[in-house]
């Protein structure tokens, strides 16, 4: 009779996720646990202890095909617990499921070759962070020491945390540029050594990575999209017999975006236009011009289902798809009523990337 290895006999190994194609499936995974988790917060849901023991096996499980059993990921949610009672902890499983996502959307980004090199070590579960580069200054021959140019001290140039060799007063605005990790972005003509010259650190204050980072800009949105609907159960409990904060039309639902949306992004802008499906109406889409990323808002109501909203996303599409300055479109596609059937369907259906352009869709609560 042939002898069966215990758990504990298993070789341990940790899955390399060598192709995009994995990690988008990965992603998809992931992204399939999140409504579960959600659904534990729902109040007067029978039989909450069983929904909250399948969730914590399928969210381990999860973890471990993706990244394997030796992973980091896994041996750190090997026994996670999600304590129901308490919203704070089904939080932290929310906000962990959205950190694995992100990192394996910059792992994915990696690997097409479409941003900044991820460092190696950054593999254990949480955001992976940018490696910072500067372009590599031009060897200098050797020559007798020199005084410090009075204009340029090399104390003020830290250039990716190193001091480097004396900068040519006519280069200097490029080494900095690169050093901020910034994308490419229309220059001031004829201003960029001028500024450099007289203050150098005027480029570098700036420096905000994560905050300009177009994933991390993506993960907030997806975030406060499938959020929202737990927000709004929030405000409709109010202290002292206060009446509640309602959120009844398409208008109020934009709002209420649009506050959300500034508390992350101080250059949020507005594009207002009259679709054709609106008759005379006009509305306001939001865009963050750095990220290149514009959000359509809506909300289901009587004689806006499925296939109305699938009308309206192409015709939104179509729009912004010669707009210059956006490189994706994500509708957020509010349904607390249920009017869509199967929401998870129409997202795949609807999304689509064409010409360089991407459309994703959101639909909450699922």
């Amino acid at each position: 009779m042939a002898k069966i290895k215990s758990p504990e006999s298993q070789p341990i190994s940790k899955k390399v996720l060598l192709s995009a194609r994995e990690i988008t499936q990965g992603i998809e995974k992931l992204r399939e646990l999140i409504p579960q988790v959600e659904e534990l917060m729902k109040d007067g849901i029978p039989y909450q202890e069983a929904r909250k023991v399948k969730t914590e096996f399928q969210v381990r499980k999860t973890i471990r095909e993706i990244f394997g059993a030796g992973s980091p990921e896994c041996i750190a949610n090997q026994q996670h617990r999600i304590n129901t009672n308490n919203e704070t902890e089904i939080a932290k499983t929310l906000s962990m499921l959205h950190d694995l996502i992100t990192s394996l959307e910059e792992k994915k980004l990696g690997l097409l070759g479409g941003g900044q090199r991820l460092s190696p070590h950054a593999t254990d579960g949480r955001t992976a962070k940018h490696e910072q580069s500067a372009m590599p200054v031009q060897p200098v021959e050797p020559a007798a020491p020199a005084a410090p140019d009075p204009v340029l001290p090399s104390d003020h140039l830290e250039v990716a945390s190193r001091r480097p060799t004396e900068p040519d007063p006519a280069s200097s605005s490029d080494h900095l540029a690169v050093a901020s990790l910034q994308e490419t972005r229309p220059a001031d003509s004829g201003a960029g050594n001028a500024i450099v010259t007289a203050e150098p650190r005027a480029v570098l204050t700036p420096l905000s990575s994560e905050a300009r980072d177009p994933l991390n800009a993506l993960g907030f949105i997806r975030k406060l999209c499938t959020r929202f609907h737990a927000l709004v159960r929030e405000l409709r409990l109010r202290s002292e017999n206060r009446p509640p904060f309602d959120v009844e039309d398409e208008h109020d639902v934009r709002d209420m975006v649009r506050a959300l949306l500034c508390l992350e992004f101080e250059d949020l802008s507005m594009e207002e236009w009259t679709p054709p499906y609106a008759g005379s109406a006009s509305r306001t889409d939001f865009f963050l011009k750095q990220e290149r990323i514009v959000i359509v808002v809506k909300k289901t109501r009587q004689g806006l289902g499925a296939k109305e909203i699938a009308d309206q996303v192409a015709i939104d599409f179509q729009r912004y798809s010669i707009h210059p300055n956006c490189h994706m479109l994500l509708c957020f596609i509010y349904d607390p009523e249920g009017r869509v059937v199967n929401p998870r369907r129409l997202e795949a259906n609807l999304a689509r990337e064409s010409a360089g352009r991407t459309v994703e869709v959101l639909i909450a609560p699922k």
